[in-house]
């Protein structure tokens, strides 16, 4: 699994990111609204490097119909208060672009008190949720629209972490705490720090990659794939999770160092 794809937004918020996408992915999908939106670097050099990995994908019809079932999912249960969206709270507000999901996924949502929409003549103009239920229907989304084929990846850890706390607190079945559990600690297995190696370096690196890097890079993405899925798999066995990230960070401090000293040369 070479690709990825980011979420909960249509550009990437940090350069940290940027720089390990490219190392790690040959190309990252960004969700958008529609065909002709690019995800935005705000340097120079950000989207130089957005230009070489950056793909924008559109949820398809089968995409939106899977997280609208989700949603119904949701709006069938009790919704928990921390979802709920609360008007007099404009800093927690998270703006969608619409046409990510259904008309109808935005009228259940607005019906269950969890999220504001602005209708016009031509359906949906403008969607708002409470912050934290708008990182969990990006996750949501993401999924769906990852099938499986791409891993999923964000530089918003901190909010994910939180829902994932408030997944395992929630009334659910055990079946299903494990399973968000186990999407969501994913995300905090970390990728190579390139904080003392400039984006222009690493942008160059992958303009004149060889074929011995293309291998290390797809090695090391091998790794993080197969540590994010045991991850997954004991996600409800703490103990089991943190030796699967110490021996993750073992296993490639040394390569990553010969990299950096590669890199820096």
């Amino acid at each position: 699994m070479h690709s990825a794809l980011y979420y909960p937004f249509t550009g990437p918020e940090r350069e940290s990111f940027v720089k390990t996408s490219l190392f790690l992915w040959d190309t990252v999908d960004f969700i958008v609204p529609f065909r002709d939106f690019m995800p935005r670097g705000r340097t120079r050099d950000e989207a130089e490097a957005l230009e070489i990995i950056a793909h924008p994908y559109v949820p398809t019809a089968a995409d939106k119909q899977n997280a609208h079932e989700e949603f119904e999912k949701i709006c069938e249960g009790e919704v928990t208060d921390q979802f709920v969206f609360d008007l007099s709270s404009p800093e927690s507000v998270y703006d969608f672009y619409p046409q990510k999901l259904l008309p109808e996924t935005w009228d259940l949502l607005a019906e269950s008190r969890l999220a504001h929409i602005i209708k016009s003549e031509d359906g949906v103009s403008g969607a708002s949720t409470n912050g934290l239920f708008g990182y969990y229907m990006m996750s949501v989304l993401a999924v769906c629209c990852s099938n499986e084929r791409k891993r999923l990846v964000t530089d918003n850890h901190d909010p994910y972490r939180a829902l994932a706390n408030i997944m395992v607190d929630e009334k659910q079945s055990e079946g299903e705490k494990d399973d968000w559990l186990g999407r969501l600690i994913a995300i905090s297995l970390s990728g190579p720090d390139f904080g003392d190696i400039s984006l222009r370096r690493l942008i160059e690196l992958r303009k004149n990659e060889d074929q011995l890097l293309q291998e290390m890079r797809r090695s090391f993405t091998n790794t993080v794939d197969e540590t994010a899925s045991s991850i997954a798999e004991h996600s409800n066995n703490p103990n089991v999770v943190v030796e699967l990230i110490n021996a993750f960070t073992a296993k490639t401090e040394k390569d990553l160092t010969e990299l950096k000293r590669a890199l820096n040369r």
